[in-house]
């Protein structure tokens, strides 16, 4: 840690930085401090070891949705739209027996965070980068 003065581990173990730094590597978090302070030297095992002399550990995430008002006209044009995409289906003479469906969401995925002790990381769920995504699949015995 010779190669780092105060003030950058300061800036790498603030609170404001590691909020910041949610759901990055180590190595993106390297580039980001490069970004923020040029000509310091920084790599993942240095980041490493100064998280371990401040006590920063990976923490589990602490979820939390903003209420939001849910928009009754958005559900009914999205039930109308499959409605008339399966319409269309069976008149081009598809005939389903098997239909399922499959959610990506933000829990497929690693749900652990470097944090400060005595910390957790609370996320907003809508902040992330990462979009909720459904794959609907549909298998018929003509057309396979």
């Amino acid at each position: 840690m010779r190669f780092l003065k105060p003030h950058h581990i300061e800036w790498i173990t603030s609170t404001a930085t590691l909020e910041r730094q949610v759901s990055l590597s180590l190595t993106d978090r390297c580039r980001d401090f490069l970004r923020e302070w040029s000509g310091v030297h920084m790599n993942p095992t240095l980041l490493r070891q100064v998280y371990k002399k401040k006590g920063i550990k990976k923490k589990k995430y602490r979820f939390f949705k903003d209420p939001r008002k849910k928009d009754p006209a958005k559900y009914r044009r999205d039930l109308l739209t499959m409605r008339r995409q399966l319409t269309r289906a069976r008149h081009e003479g598809y005939r389903f027996i098997y239909l399922d469906e499959c959610m990506f969401s933000r829990k497929t995925l690693p749900d652990t965070e470097w944090a400060r002790p005595n910390e957790n990381v609370r996320v907003d769920q809508a902040n992330l980068d990462e979009p909720t995504l459904a794959l609907l699949s549909a298998v018929s015995k003509e057309k396979g």
